[in-house]
C-alpha cells in the first residue's frame, strides 16, 4: 500500500511541475521540482531501510 501511495504522489508532483512549466514561469515549477526531489530521496531511503529490516 505504501508503494502505491508513493507512486501516486510522485506522479502528481511530475504532473504539477509539467503543468506549471507549460502554463506559468519557471519559478512556479520550482516548488514541485524541490518536493519531487525530496520524495525521490525519501523513496530511496525507504527502499534501503526495507532491505536491511
Amino acid at each position: 500500500m505504501i508503494n502505491l501511495l508513493l507512486l501516486g504522489t510522485l506522479k502528481n508532483y511530475g504532473l504539477a511541475g509539467g503543468l506549471a512549466l507549460s502554463l506559468f514561469s519557471k519559478e512556479a515549477a520550482l516548488s514541485a521540482m524541490v518536493l519531487m526531489t525530496f520524495m525521490l530521496l525519501y523513496k530511496a531511503w525507504l527502499d534501503f531501510k526495507m532491505r536491511w529490516a
